[in-house]
């Protein structure tokens, strides 16, 4: 168990898939293109919440920032690797199975259900059961006891769309929008 802020956290995953280093530790589905987790970590450290911006890869990742008391999810920009979640009061389950055993107690959800039976997967942002969401890609999700906030780092823009890129910003003053679009889809 792992002492992350309000958060206990259990990690069940492969040991390959998690580094540990100084009260940081990142578990990682997948793969981070022409870097390894270290620096990951390293950009982590010297950009704060706006280090996925500086990665790409096909991959979803944990971040727990044992001395920040922080524990985030990083989705690539394509959502290669899709990231499950659901929240019960203090506990909170993320999972890249979308029939996780903490899910798969809760009713079914008839769209995911029809989804799987019609296409043989989950489309969009469907999942399988009730209370669980699927976390949107090219998004740095946290998580708080009042529920998950997420900021997108990354939007597909046609070629020659913009010459300049603008800032984006939820307008709240933590810094995990800062330069970034949240889920709330205010722009300045």
């Amino acid at each position: 168990m792992l002492a992350v802020g309000v958060w206990q956290a259990e990690l069940d995953a492969v040991p390959q898939s998690v580094h540990q280093q100084g009260g940081l530790t990142v578990v990682l589905k997948g793969q981070v293109y022409g870097t390894d987790l270290a620096e990951v970590m390293r950009r982590y450290r010297q950009h704060g919440t706006a280090f996925p911006r500086q990665i790409d890869g096909s991959f979803s990742l944990l971040l727990l920032d044992q001395v920040q008391g922080t524990v985030l999810a990083v989705t690539d920009r394509l959502g290669t690797h899709k990231l499950y979640a659901v929240q019960d009061g203090g506990r909170v389950t993320v999972s890249t199975l979308p029939d996780h055993p903490d899910f798969s107690w809760r009713p079914y959800r008839s769209a995911g259900l029809a989804s799987v039976l019609t296409s043989g997967m989950l489309v969009n942002h469907l999942t399988l059961y009730e209370g669980v969401q699927s976390l949107e890609r090219a998004s740095l999700h946290e998580f708080q006891r009042g529920g998950i906030q997420s900021c997108a780092y990354w939007q597909l823009r046609p070629p020659g769309a913009w010459i300049t890129v603008p800032k984006l910003s939820c307008g709240r003053s933590t810094p995990n929008c800062s330069g970034v679009r949240c889920a709330a889809g205010l722009r300045v």
